[in-house]
């Protein structure tokens, strides 16, 4: 089930994830040819908002893979078996 799931989210999101990725390297190359001394300014300027925009990149890509995966129902909460319906029962025994 959960190599299926996994399938169903590459062949929706592999776009993203490269996108991201070669953000993620595009930040690391820049790091790189900017070396220890800062010579470049122009460099220096997007190392600060490269890796900045990578992050950014990294949490809507999670957000994107979060949001293609269901809420289950009311009824589909316990109906996976009997130790997920004893949990259920005393979670909403505890939070009632």
């Amino acid at each position: 089930m959960v190599w299926h799931i996994f399938k169903k989210d590459w062949k929706l999101l592999w776009s993203f994830v490269a996108a991201v990725a070669l953000l993620h390297g595009i930040a690391a190359l820049i790091m790189f040819k900017l070396g220890l001394f800062n010579e470049d300014p122009t460099l220096e300027m997007l190392s600060y908002e490269v890796p900045n925009l990578a992050v950014f990149g990294s949490m809507f890509l999670i957000v994107a893979i979060v949001h293609l995966e269901a809420i289950p129902g009311v009824r589909q909460d316990c109906s996976r078996g009997p130790f997920l319906a004893e949990v259920c029962f005393w979670r909403s025994f505890f939070l009632s």
